[in-house]
């Protein structure tokens, strides 16, 4: 049986109270109650690569492989070489037909037609790292969809405006009288629906079953709310050192817009409001994506359109701003201090696209930052077969983060060599 014990733990004897030394067993409890937290970030169209014949020297992939690499102009802004690495060659094996599509990149699901998506792997993390915490998963996006995918295969919702995720993190929706009658009510409403439902569901048909089970996700997930509310109602929001007013983004530069984001990634990390984040950049939906609108006025022009016309100049520049926007994120994290280190060195960043350059579904432009603490090494410039599915990726991270998955959908193993030195 293991036993854990505290450093405020006392020897009480002949009238005085003696505080125990630094012991190795309190060494072991540290490190098992030290939080541990995943971030991904998705961003479309690829990045600037040889494509169809076409070179440029400010090619995103470095050519050197292994820990000796030379960072590329779009990487210069990464200062910290030993906090991240590169990794290239992963793509999901059943998902290099697709074009136009983002729901993939966090389940690896082929979506053909008749193909339901499932869980994504960040939803899989957040059932563990969740239970802890207010909010189960934060997910920010540019769209009103998040990257992340539930239980029967949906997108799930995200927040697109900053001052609204702050709001949410660190206001609540309303004032504590109101936000209980609203929670008696919901569980009240969602208690008849599902009392209703069982009276009549052995009537309907598949279609109106398939239908009802839509439907009763949504119930079933506003119950969750229900209970996770209920749970955190007498836990007061923590206070920081910061306004809904610095979040307001109306007026916001690209290069503000997006470091509010990450604000609010760091903030839930450093308050433990939540232990798994996502933010999506934009989706991968041609032209019509909102990202297009942001990235106009960093390169000059429509990002996508660029892409298609080989435009390497200005798809360059936005590489670059990308590896800025990260940098100070990864820079955030890694000053933030605690007695079990930065926040840097116990959360695991994944930034990458589901396409290495426009619609090539291959060789995923990926970086993986942080995670000291979780056995990480970094400073390598790291290839792989493009046999080995991006899945195997996932499985290695949902580890080092506690959660005892073997396998998840199409992996085949683990990847181990983001452990070694």
């Amino acid at each position: 049986m293991n036993h854990s014990i505290d450093r405020r733990t006392v020897l009480k004897g002949l009238g005085a109270a003696c505080f125990l030394p630094k012991l190795e067993i309190m060494a072991a409890d540290a490190v098992a109650s030290r939080p541990k937290r995943f971030c991904s970030v998705f961003f479309p169209f690829g990045v600037t690569s040889s494509s169809r014949g076409k070179e440029h020297p400010a090619l995103w992939y470095p050519k050197e492989v292994g820990k000796d690499f030379k960072p590329t102009p779009s990487m210069e802004p990464l200062q910290h070489r030993d906090s991240f690495s590169i990794l290239s060659g992963l793509s999901h094996p059943q998902c290099r037909h697709m074009a136009h599509i983002t729901n993939h990149y966090m389940t690896g699901s082929s979506l053909k037609r008749g193909v339901t998506n499932h869980e994504s792997i960040d939803q899989v993390i957040a059932r563990t790292l969740g239970k802890q915490t207010r909010v189960q998963s934060f997910r920010l996006s540019t769209t009103d969809n998040a990257i992340s995918i539930g239980p029967k295969g949906k997108a799930l919702p995200a927040i697109k405006n900053p001052r609204a995720a702050f709001e949410y993190l660190f206001a609540g929706a309303a004032n504590p009288i109101e936000a209980e009658k609203r929670r008696a009510l919901d569980k009240k409403i969602t208690d008849a629906v599902l009392d209703d439902y069982k009276a009549f569901a052995k009537q309907l048909g598949k279609h109106d079953r398939d239908k009802m089970d839509e439907y009763l996700t949504a119930v079933n997930e506003a119950e969750m709310k229900i209970k996770r509310a209920e749970k955190w109602a007498g836990t007061p929001f923590p206070k920081v050192e910061r306004t809904a007013g610095d979040f307001a983004s109306d007026k916001a530069t690209t290069e503000e817009f997006f470091d509010m984001m990450y604000e609010l990634i760091y903030l839930s990390f450093e308050t433990d409001q939540t232990r798994v984040a996502t933010m999506m950049y934009g989706a991968e939906d041609a032209s019509s994506s909102v990202v297009n609108k942001f990235a106009s006025s960093v390169i000059g022009g429509n990002l996508h359109k660029c892409g298609h016309t080989y435009q390497f100049d200005k798809t360059a520049k936005w590489d670059r701003f990308l590896s800025e926007r990260l940098h100070v994120f990864i820079d955030k994290l890694r000053n933030s201090k605690s007695e079990h280190g930065s926040l840097l060195d116990n959360t695991v960043i994944l930034h990458g696209s589901s396409t290495s350059t426009l619609h090539n579904y291959r060789n995923y432009p990926l970086i993986l930052a942080g995670g000291k603490n979780l056995g990480y090494k970094h400073g390598w410039h790291r290839t792989y077969s493009e046999d080995i599915p991006f899945n195997n990726l996932f499985v290695s991270i949902a580890n080092s983060l506690d959660v005892p998955i073997a396998n998840y959908h199409d992996s085949t193993g683990r990847i181990e060599d983001v452990f070694d030195g």
